[in-house]
């Protein structure tokens, strides 16, 4: 504030000065010598002095730098000043002497000395405003609000975290039970691939995750990360199978029990693939073609608030960070090779049999909520 303030009053100060040379400037400038008084009371220009007292009008607290603020500062600044003083003490000693006297410019032309008085005056005004702008510790200038880098989302309800609250990093995972029975999602996923697919491969992957997190804590601990690249890929990978498989099996229900995709959810698909069954083909299509074993995945970005098909090698590689997955199809062999062998492309079709819609327009639902990178 005292760099708004000081320019107020430096401006008011000049124009009051401008005002004086322009008032006099029809009767006076062109009269005999001693006609012109354009002196400035070096009284009214003291360098140092708050500007408060300079303007005579109380600029205020806010608007003035006090002696407090700036004493530690006087010995640099009357170093830093001396020619602002010169200045000064140039126009208060010469330019009230009336005299008109013929100068020279740079290109041979004269004009008369008043003229040159009110330039000089000008430029004290200005030397008088360097001084005030000076960057002095104690003596900056106000900094403009900070914004947030993203804003919160419109109707937002969250509260901040309690003080006392404190995030933890898990340190294992569970495996979570099924929604429904093995048997639960005949004739288009075989009960014995569901139990499987479940009890072995699921589980491993939880165990994985809780081994590679357990080892990363004890590399933590004893400060020897030797083996911290192996351990980062262990976790990437088996917590990314754990995710995707806990979502896998949310995102099923028992045929003709799935429901519809919500208003909203529909709205958003025409919106961004023309229709549902545009953006079922593209869906297939990626999980189709997966190179390897992998997923096909349909996502929510709160980063530009778009919907998303995307592939996933393994179950962490080829994806796009801020992508929240709503619907994912796993087609790594195990998922359906009892019953279709090596055909995963029936696979794919038949599964959309069971896509449990409601699920998935919840996640929707909760996913949109996001803004950006929050």
């Amino acid at each position: 504030m005292r760099h708004q303030g000081g320019a107020c009053a430096l401006f008011r100060f000049g124009l009051r000065t401008i005002y004086s040379l322009h008032s006099r400037s029809g009767s006076e400038v062109g009269a005999p010598a001693g006609g012109v008084d354009v002196s400035v009371d070096e009284q009214d220009v003291r360098i140092g002095e708050p500007m408060d007292r300079i303007e005579g009008q109380g600029v205020g607290e806010a608007g003035a730098k006090t002696e407090d603020d700036c004493s530690r500062h006087e010995p640099k600044l009357a170093r830093t000043t001396a020619a602002h003083h010169n200045a000064i003490a140039h126009v208060t000693s010469n330019a009230g002497t009336g005299m008109r006297r013929e100068r020279s410019n740079e290109r041979g032309s004269t004009e008369p000395d008043a003229a040159v008085a009110r330039r000089t005056v000008l430029r004290g005004v200005i030397a008088v405003g360097g001084y005030l702008f000076l960057p002095t510790t104690g003596c900056t200038g106000p900094r403009p609000p900070v914004a947030p880098l993203l804003p919160a989302p419109s109707g937002s309800t969250r509260q901040p975290a309690a003080a006392e609250e404190t995030m933890m990093m898990p340190t294992e995972y569970t495996l979570p039970p099924l929604p429904y029975s093995y048997d639960a999602l005949e004739p288009y996923i075989d009960a014995q691939t569901m139990k499987l697919h479940h009890d072995l491969h699921h589980k491993g992957y939880v165990e994985g995750a809780n081994a590679a997190m357990k080892a990363l804590q004890e590399a933590r601990g004893s400060g020897d990360f030797k083996l911290v690249d192996y351990w980062s890929k262990k976790l990437a990978f088996h917590a990314s199978g754990h995710l995707l498989h806990s979502l896998f099996w949310t995102n099923m229900a028992p045929a003709g029990k799935g429901g519809t995709p919500s208003k909203e959810l529909t709205t958003a698909i025409d919106s961004f693939f023309g229709d549902l069954d545009k953006m079922k083909a593209q869906l297939s299509a990626a999980a189709k073609t997966v190179e390897g074993s992998g997923w096909g995945i349909f996502g929510y970005n709160p980063f530009d608030q778009s919907l998303v098909v995307l592939q996933a090698e393994n179950h962490e590689k080829k994806t796009i960070w801020s992508v929240v997955p709503l619907l994912v199809l796993d087609v790594w062999e195990h998922a359906y090779y009892l019953k279709y062998q090596n055909r995963r492309a029936d696979f794919v079709t038949a599964w959309w049999n069971v896509v449990n819609w409601q699920d998935v327009s919840k996640r929707f639902a909760k996913a949109r909520q996001l803004k950006g990178l929050e």
